[in-house]
């Protein structure tokens, strides 16, 4: 029998463009930010760098929940959404700018793209639908390799204490996409994140103001403070939402796959750092095996990361 196929329609390859752009702009947004603190950094102190972002993309996240009319919520939801603040913003943001203070913005992309790995690994703790079997678990061997690599070679080059924090600043955004998906998946995903992030802009006040430059910071990390709360966090979870509510998580995950690259090519072009063969092997089998750790599992549960994630998260199909 022939088969016939039908030419997509100029509808359907707008919608794969649209998609496709979509994706793209998700992943430049969440892999620019280790170029942006590297540059932040520089001049101000890292708690400032977090309070500044959080509170920035808090106020656009919020207004943008008020106008759609979800700026709402639930008692039973508070002490979790306080939990997220501390786990996705707080912790991980804090720990990565200090990290950046050392330790490359290209490497840093790298390693907190190993968040689907430590997801499927800290799966049987909390949740057993991601638990690591057959191709999981090769995805978890091939991962864990990259990620020794990197911090055997690269990491331990530059700074082992900056790749430590990095490491376990993405172990905290596991933690907080295991809260968004066991705790708050109920809730309106702006909304969680635009209160989290306010939460979070609360708590790194008063250390922040006390950590203030004594000289004003230029115009570049200014820069670089308005860019990271309202294009890589409020932007990049908003349109995040859009993505997962219209393509499903399946598409949306892709996200994880590519800010990794857009966050070695901005390092090595933009700031010159180096780009060694451990890094290119180390950022290959760091994405492949995540793919393989996740691509058998349910719908991957989305950090507020890559969140970023998102910077980190989006290493996690989440919702941010």
């Amino acid at each position: 029998m022939v088969t016939v196929e039908t030419p997509a329609s100029p509808t359907t390859r707008g919608l794969r463009l649209g998609t496709a752009g979509l994706i793209g702009l998700i992943a430049a947004l969440w892999g620019t930010p280790y170029l942006l603190i590297a540059v932040a950094v520089r001049e101000v102190a890292p708690i400032v760098v977090v309070a500044a972002r959080c509170a920035t993309a808090a106020v656009v996240l919020l207004a943008i929940a008020g106008g759609m009319g979800v700026l709402r919520v639930e008692r039973r939801h508070w002490p979790w959404v306080a939990l997220l603040a501390l786990l996705e913003f707080v912790v991980p943001f804090t720990l990565i700018s200090i990290g950046e203070q050392s330790l490359p913005s290209s490497l840093t992309g790298i390693l907190v793209a190993s968040a689907p790995l430590l997801v499927a690994a800290l799966a049987p703790l909390f949740d057993h639908t991601e638990a690591p079997r057959g191709t999981r678990g090769l995805g978890l061997v091939a991962g864990f390799a990259g990620v020794v690599t990197v911090m055997g070679l690269d990491v331990a080059d530059a700074s082992p204490v900056g790749g430590v924090l990095v490491v376990v600043a993405t172990s905290s955004y596991v933690l907080a996409a295991f809260v968004l998906k066991l705790k708050l998946a109920d809730a309106h995903p702006l909304t969680v994140i635009g209160v989290a992030t306010g939460l979070a802009a609360v708590l790194t006040a008063v250390p922040a103001l006390s950590a203030l430059p004594a000289q004003p910071p230029s115009a570049a990390a200014v820069g670089s403070l308005l860019a990271l709360g309202l294009g890589c966090t409020a932007a990049g979870f908003t349109l995040f939402v859009v993505l997962n509510s219209r393509f499903g998580p399946g598409r949306a995950s892709v996200v994880a796959y590519l800010a990794p690259g857009f966050s070695t090519v901005l390092g090595v072009t933009v700031l010159d750092e180096p780009l060694g063969a451990a890094t290119v092997i180390g950022l290959g089998l760091i994405l492949v095996g995540s793919w393989l750790a996740a691509r058998a599992g349910s719908p991957a549960p989305v950090p507020a990361a890559r969140s970023v994630g998102g910077e980190l998260s989006a290493a996690c199909g989440d919702v941010q």
